[in-house]
């Protein structure tokens, strides 16, 4: 089982994912980290390569090593998923044009088709996996969003989805603001913070308006009170 935290830029994913582990752990027998799922993984596919590495420190290892095995099944997936990548790539040009943008895609679907590749009997927790991903594809921070988000429901009928989406969903849109201006984001300069949160809500709340429609998976919103009551 799989099951992916998702939320718009700065909504408190990463402050609330071990609140949200230690919630859904009591719920799934040997849940696991998406790192920590990965870097087992990669020793094990990869076992003989790491004897070779073993001059690196013990962290570059295990990094080279994880890189690797996600490379190899992103490129693979071409292969499974031609049309997927074709429209992403194409929506990315169209967008934002950017080299990070590709770059992010590649990390969030990479990491997250290698586990649903490899995954067993075990339950995974991924913060930002292939859902999440709608942000760096249909997010761009030159041009409009597309008035029917054909596209995005495009990329939302081909992809490789979890079982379980948990979206952070804070609208509090003045912190969202504040946070992102504090902490930066390469999509946007100083001044276009307000525009780019309302466009990376907008986005995000067509998907699981599709999503909570799709049979085999199960949508659960994380409301601002939660965060608030959850936040270490």
């Amino acid at each position: 089982m799989i099951i992916e935290v998702t939320g718009v830029p700065c909504a408190g994913k990463t402050t609330l994912l071990p609140s949200i582990y230690r919630e859904y752990s009591e719920q799934y027998n040997n849940l696991q980290y998406a790192s920590e799922f990965l870097d087992a993984l990669a020793f094990t596919k990869l076992k003989y390569l790491a004897v070779i590495l073993r001059p690196l420190s013990p962290r570059k290892r295990t990094g080279v090593l994880r890189n690797l095995l996600i490379s190899y099944c992103f490129i693979s997936s071409f292969f499974v998923f031609p049309r997927l990548h074709i429209l992403v790539l194409r929506s990315i040009f169209y967008g934002s044009r950017s080299f990070k943008a590709i770059n992010s895609y590649y990390w969030k679907f990479g990491k997250f088709y290698t586990i649903k590749r490899n995954i067993g009997d075990e339950s995974i927790i991924i913060d930002e996996g292939s859902v999440h991903a709608i942000q760096s594809i249909f997010v761009p921070s030159v041009i409009e969003l597309d008035e029917d988000f054909s596209r995005l429901r495009h990329y939302l009928e081909l992809a490789p989805l979890p079982d379980l989406l948990l979206v952070v969903h804070n609208r509090n849109t003045t912190e969202l603001i504040e946070r992102i201006e504090k902490r930066g984001h390469h999509r946007i300069g100083a001044q276009e913070s307000r525009k780019f949160i309302e466009k990376c809500i907008k986005t995000e709340d067509v998907a699981i308006d599709v999503l909570t429609k799709r049979s085999k998976l199960v949508v659960r919103l994380l409301p601002t009170e939660y965060a608030k009551r959850n936040t270490l």
